[in-house]
């Protein structure tokens, strides 16, 4: 830091642009870093188990994975195989075979059997106690599915945001 002599005689020291430009550099970083920190990507590939269910309107397969106690996952991608080609929509499961799930996405898929989804941060989360209920537009089995989801500790919620 330059020393600068002000009115007076007095010799302060006044931080140059470059100085100023490293202090709010390493601000930033450090704050990047705490909001970071607890972070964890998870993902969760799966088959559904023997005899593949038949998921449509009037049946689904809920992913058997969710939060922890304490836990809050930030959904990012859903992905799924299955028998024939059919929109996939997913929605918050409770238990398995669940019809009452309310609808939290639509993946048009009229000429494949792959459909995946995507979710921007802060778009669609699961709770302690809830899992993803996967559907299909038309009786379709469902061959393998992925769950890709960022866990954070509940109470740092914002996290997920940024």
């Amino acid at each position: 830091m330059p020393a600068v002599t002000i009115q007076g005689g007095m010799r302060v020291e006044i931080p140059n642009q470059d100085e100023i430009r490293g202090v709010v550099r390493d601000t930033w970083d450090e704050r990047d870093r705490n909001l970071s920190r607890g972070l964890k990507n998870l993902r969760f590939l799966g088959v559904p188990p023997s005899g593949a269910p038949q998921i449509g309107t009037t049946g689904s397969f809920n992913i058997p994975y969710g939060p922890s106690p304490g836990y809050i996952w930030s959904v990012r991608l859903v992905a799924a195989q299955l028998s024939t080609a059919a929109s996939l929509r997913g929605g918050l499961g409770y238990g398995e075979g669940d019809t009452t799930v309310p609808l939290i996405s639509v993946v048009n898929t009229g000429t494949t059997t792959y459909p995946v989804q995507t979710f921007s941060a802060g778009q669609f989360f699961l709770n302690y106690g809830e899992t993803l209920a996967l559907f299909a537009s038309a009786t379709a089995t469902l061959v393998s599915y992925g769950l890709f989801v960022v866990e954070s500790p509940a109470e740092r919620l914002g996290a997920l945001i940024i």
